[in-house]
């Protein structure tokens, strides 16, 4: 249990909760991007997200 709340704490610190203005402020960041891709799944879904970004993004821009 302990490390579950220690994982919160850090994830909370990480999104900007806390942080002072010139700090991280994932969750700002995460805002701005043209794109998100979750990694908090399985290889085969991190892969099928790359490929595609690839396809929408790199391949678009070539």
């Amino acid at each position: 249990m302990q490390q579950q709340e220690a994982a919160r704490q850090m994830i909370l610190g990480e999104s900007g909760r806390g942080e002072p203005a010139h700090g991280h402020n994932i969750s700002q960041c995460i805002a701005l991007a043209d794109c998100h891709i979750d990694n908090s799944g399985d290889l085969a879904d991190l892969q099928a997200q790359a490929r595609l970004f690839i396809a929408d993004y790199v391949t678009a821009a070539a």
